[in-house]
């Protein structure tokens, strides 16, 4: 007798196969069949329009209208703000974890006064200091901690990176 190695074994024969995929095959050949069929009538053209005309008005039919739109899309923006704010508070900031972008954040002054809130949070959390002077001077104190950030990798701890100069001088 010959061995067959292992995986390498012959499928079984059709007779003992399935009943259902043996039936399923015949009648999806058929439907097939009847489609080309269809469309190869001479009046199939005509109905395909038709078709689709009635599908146009059917979508036209449920079309939203602008104030359905508006409602949606403002429900949507709401449900969207929630879920950042909540993203937002529940974050922790774990060594490793990046700084705030502006691309993060919505368009819009909504957008803009949560990234600011977000930022001088962060700022105020990893350098215990605050954001001060007028937004323009607010963002350049940003850009210069963020451009720090990325070069040193923030792999310091806090109070490594905060300490204070002691008060007497050991140089005498």
């Amino acid at each position: 007798m010959h061995m067959v190695p292992l995986g390498k074994e012959r499928a079984p024969a059709p007779s003992t196969t399935s009943s259902a995929a043996e039936a399923a095959a015949p009648a999806q050949y058929s439907r097939r069949r009847a489609g080309v069929i269809r469309q190869a009538q001479p009046e199939a053209p005509g109905q395909q329009l038709a078709a689709s005309h009635a599908a146009a008005e059917k979508r036209k039919a449920n079309k939203m209208t602008p104030t359905e739109r508006k409602a949606k899309r403002t429900a949507d923006q709401q449900r969207r703000r929630a879920a950042a704010r909540f993203n937002m508070a529940s974050e922790d900031t774990e060594k490793g974890k990046w700084p705030p972008k502006r691309s993060e954040y919505d368009l819009g002054e909504h957008g803009q006064k949560a990234y600011h809130r977000h930022c001088a949070r962060w700022y105020r959390e990893h350098t215990c200091k605050e954001l001060t002077g007028s937004l323009k001077e607010q963002n350049d104190q940003w850009d210069n901690y963020k451009r720090n950030f990325r070069a040193r990798g923030d792999t310091a701890p806090l109070e490594r990176r905060h300490v204070i100069e002691p008060l007497w001088d050991d140089s005498e």
